[in-house]
C-alpha cells in the first residue's frame, strides 16, 4: 500500500485530497506545514509527499530540498504557481512531479502510481539494511506501543486487543467482524459505532501522547489495517 502525506495549509483542500486518496486505496494523511510533516515522519514511514509551495513558515521549496537529500521519498508539488521559473525551481529543489492547482484528483492519483513505480526499487535498496529500525513495537507485558523513534503510549485492554489483531495481520485489512470477535463480542449483537468511537479516541490519544496518529488505515464499512512494520513482543523472547 502506497503511503502518502499531503502537506497543505488550506484545511478544506487538504481534507478533500486526503479523503480522495484514502477512498482510492492509499494510506494517506494530511498535515498543515513543514513542522507537522517532520513530526509525522518521525513516527511512520512514507513513500510520497504531496507538497504545497506557499506554506506558513518553511516554504515547499525548502522542504523539498531537505527531504530530497535526507531520504528516498517521492515528492509531488501541488501549487497554484504556474510560471515556468516556479516549475524549474520546484524541480531543482527535488520535486519529481510539479502539478498546478486546481488539479483533477484522478490525475493526482495517476501521478502517484507512476512516481511510485519509479521510486519503489530505490526505496527497497535504501531501507533493506535498516528495516528493523523502522519497526513499531507492541509489548504484551506492558500493554504499550512504541514508535520507531522511541515514543511510547500505554494502551487499555480493548485498545491492546485491537492493535494486536491489526499487528498480526501484517498490513492486511482486518474486517470489522474479525475485530469484534478479537474484542470478545458477538458481531450479530455488536454496535459497530463502538469501534468507530474507539478509533477516534485512539487517534486523539496518539496525537496527544506521541505527537502523531498511529499508522492505521480505515476502509469505510470494511475494516482497518496497520500500515507500518510491527514487532510483537510476547515477553517470551
Amino acid at each position: 500500500m502506497i503511503r502518502i502525506v499531503v502537506v497543505e495549509d488550506e484545511q478544506e483542500l487538504r481534507e478533500e485530497i486526503v479523503s480522495f486518496l484514502k477512498m482510492s486505496g492509499y494510506a494517506a494523511a494530511g498535515v498543515g506545514d513543514g513542522a507537522a510533516l517532520d513530526r509525522h515522519l518521525q513516527g511512520r514511514a512514507c513513500d510520497i509527499v504531496v507538497l504545497d509551495v506557499g506554506l506558513p513558515g518553511e516554504d515547499g521549496y525548502s522542504i523539498a530540498a531537505r527531504l530530497h537529500t535526507a531520504q528516498p521519498l517521492g515528492i509531488i508539488m501541488l501549487t497554484a504557481r504556474d510560471q515556468v521559473d516556479s516549475r524549474v525551481q520546484g524541480l531543482k529543489s527535488g520535486a519529481d512531479v510539479y502539478l498546478v492547482k486546481p488539479v483533477d484528483l484522478t490525475e493526482l492519483a495517476a501521478n502517484v502510481d507512476s512516481l511510485y513505480r519509479r521510486i519503489a526499487p530505490l526505496q527497497r535498496l535504501g531501507t533493506a539494511a535498516a528495516s528493523a529500525d523502522d519497526e513499531w513495537l507492541l509489548d504484551s507485558t506492558e500493554w504499550c506501543i512504541t514508535a520507531p523513534a522511541g515514543q511510547s503510549m500505554e494502551l487499555t485492554a480493548t485498545e491492546y486487543r485491537f492493535v494486536l489483531k491489526l499487528a498480526e495481520a501484517r498490513g492486511a485489512l482486518v474486517s470489522r467482524e474479525e475485530i469484534v470477535t478479537a474484542l470478545g463480542h458477538s458481531y450479530t449483537y455488536f454496535d459497530n459505532r463502538r469501534i468507530d468511537s474507539m478509533m477516534t479516541r485512539l487517534r486523539r490519544k496518539s496525537e496527544s501522547e506521541l505527537g502523531f496518529e498511529l499508522p492505521i488505515k480505515t476502509a469505510r464499512a470494511a475494516g482497518f489495517a496497520f500500515t507500518a512494520p510491527m514487532l510483537i513482543n510476547s515477553g517470551n523472547d
